[in-house]
């Protein structure tokens, strides 16, 4: 019984799914059944998510749960291996890898809530890698860079001219954002790049798979399109948590200072977005458009009003490619940020500020408490500066 109170977001999945099989509208009433609470938890992701998220319907729900649990796993690792390709040149370091990460709230919260944002992590990390693969290949100076020894970094083994093979790069990004609309953030870092076939694409993928949903799920697709898509914000802060410390968002932070700052908070989310994009296009014209996907991530998740522990799926690679191929002062910081995604659940804000007596002490253990409370934030942005300062390297 405790894997059906805790997979919430799984059984989620699993009932609005069936809801969309037969045809009824998953939007308008919250989904409810065995595992959720006689509430029920509202369906916030887009009709055609319901075709990505079938497998969580296939067969009794320990039988899927275990499949689902599985994948993420597995799309965890592979989208370290993206990012890490050398980490597969020993058999046991993705495993032990694996298994280090276990204990951050971000994968433990992930697998107990059974989440989806493991497989989106992957689609965009490998649409990007193979992407970049075929720039390599065509030498295409917006994003070859140098490399180490100070050449022009090219596709190990690749030829000059015209690429070998084509990749219809921008499907993938455009699938994940028909499923969950803020990796449409890697579109904008495509064109930032100047590559408008590839935006192109991921436009169409997912103008085709909202196409898709509307075909498929008709009464679903006009009530999100109508209705739930301008009501997401308020759906999704259950239990209004906006403000509480299980909110790992930017306008969170700021909503938990004070309910007069939410305009400063977007402001500053906008900033961050910004500043990872800048980030990620300049990692990309160096040759590492991989990392630069990286930074797009952690844009999207900044650019979400409600962030759970669990949404910082990006946060796993970005901190194992730092400690890979960052230097010892790099590999420190990954060492405090790892200790704080492991402590990323507890509630450090309201101890100290309990302990706080006078306007003195408050001034002093408050943003203490509140750079406990974001800690996975904080460790997001610190490690995107540091894929910055990373040595370079060509992404074969």
């Amino acid at each position: 019984m405790g894997l059906r109170v805790w997979s919430v977001d799984f059984f989620a999945y699993r009932y609005a799914v069936e809801t969309g099989l037969r045809g009824e509208d998953v939007y308008t009433r919250w989904v409810t059944g065995p595992g959720l609470d006689e509430r029920g938890l509202p369906y916030n992701y887009t009709p055609f998510a319901l075709l990505a998220l079938l497998p969580t319907a296939l067969g009794p729900w320990w039988f899927a749960y275990g499949l689902w649990s599985i994948g993420t796993t597995a799309a965890i690792g592979a989208a370290i291996a993206v990012v890490v390709p050398r980490i597969l040149d020993v058999w046991w370091r993705l495993p032990l890898t694996l298994l280090a990460l276990l204990p951050t709230q971000i994968l433990a919260h992930h697998l107990m809530f059974g989440q989806v944002n493991a497989f989106l992590t992957l689609a965009c990390l490998v649409d990007v890698w193979l992407m970049a693969r075929v720039w390599r290949e065509s030498r295409d100076p917006a994003v070859e860079g140098t490399v180490e020894d100070g050449t022009q970094g090219t596709a190990a083994g690749g030829t000059q001219g015209a690429p070998r093979r084509r990749y219809p790069g921008g499907v993938l990004i455009g699938i994940a954002t028909a499923i969950k609309l803020t990796p449409g953030l890697f579109i904008i870092f495509l064109l930032l790049l100047g590559r408008w076939r590839e935006a192109r694409n991921a436009s169409l993928a997912c103008a085709a798979c909202f196409l898709a949903g509307f075909v498929l799920f008709p009464r679903s697709s006009i009530v999100f399109a109508t209705t739930t898509f301008w009501e997401l914000s308020s759906r999704v802060d259950l239990n209004n948590v906006f403000a509480t410390s299980v909110n790992k968002s930017v306008q969170g932070v700021f909503a938990s200072i004070s309910p007069d700052l939410a305009t400063v908070g977007k402001a500053v989310m906008v900033l961050l977005v910004g500043a990872c994009l800048w980030a990620a296009v300049r990692l990309a014209r160096r040759g590492e458009a991989v990392l630069g996907a990286l930074a797009v991530g952690v844009g999207t998740t900044l650019a979400s009003p409600l962030t759970w522990v669990h949404h910082w799926t990006y946060l796993l690679p970005l901190l194992v490619v730092v400690a890979v191929r960052g230097g010892v002062g790099s590999r420190i910081v990954c060492a405090v940020a790892y200790l704080g995604v492991v402590l990323a659940a507890a509630d450090f804000e309201g101890p100290l500020l309990d302990l706080a007596v006078g306007p003195v002490s408050q001034a002093l253990l408050g943003p203490v408490g509140l750079v406990l409370r974001a800690w996975v934030l904080v460790a997001g942005l610190v490690l995107t500066a540091l894929l910055l300062r990373l040595p370079g390297r060509r992404e074969s």
